[in-house]
């Protein structure tokens, strides 16, 4: 019996609960927000570039990105022209030239450890007429090589890599193509 007691006055409970007003008013003031300090401050000049670009760090950075690009490309591409996976396009080219293939290894070995920049690399590349008759036909191994490398195991080389500057190297590709595919207009890279 006391369990339905309480059972009817709860109902009632909830049922005034329910019958009471629903929404409740509260009032906030509004003050206006206090205005700016009125005095005018000099605003600093630029300082004159005289006809110069104004160095930014974006650009401070393209340079750093770009510095090694063509020595990265010439340690690599003569690190492919001494290695086992050349060989299959290595074998057509020195019938042709009738190469010594440990004499070009040995010359490539020796070459790669001195390309520091366009100029090496360049070197490697040009033939000039005061070039032994052996060491022209080294270059034109070398320069079919490099071709080949850009062309179908540079992207590989760049995805795998160490190199922090993967998307520069990859921009520069088809320049590097082309320069090496005429070197004598080899002499800047941007």
């Amino acid at each position: 019996m006391r369990f339905l007691k309480n059972k009817i006055a709860l109902s009632a409970q909830v049922k005034a609960a329910s019958e009471a007003p629903k929404s409740v008013k509260i009032e906030v003031k509004q003050e206006p927000l206090p205005s700016p300090p009125t005095r005018k401050t000099k605003e600093p000049k630029e300082p004159s570039t005289r006809g110069r670009k104004k160095a930014t760090q974006q650009s401070k950075e393209d340079v750093k990105s770009t510095k090694t690009v063509v020595k990265n490309y010439g340690k690599a591409i003569a690190s492919f022209a001494i290695s086992p996976v050349a060989v299959p396009y290595l074998t057509q080219y020195i019938l042709e030239e009738q190469v010594n293939l440990a004499e070009f290894v040995e010359y490539v070995g020796k070459a790669k450890e001195n390309i520091e920049g366009i100029d090496t690399l360049r070197g490697l590349l040009l033939v000039k007429e005061n070039d032994e008759p052996k060491i022209a036909s080294f270059k034109r191994v070398f320069k079919a090589l490099a071709e080949i490398f850009v062309k179908y195991f540079s992207v590989n080389w760049i995805y795998s890599g160490r190199m922090l500057n993967k998307k520069v190297h990859l921009t520069f590709r088809f320049k590097i193509l082309r320069r090496i595919q005429s070197p004598e207009l080899f002499t800047y890279l941007k």
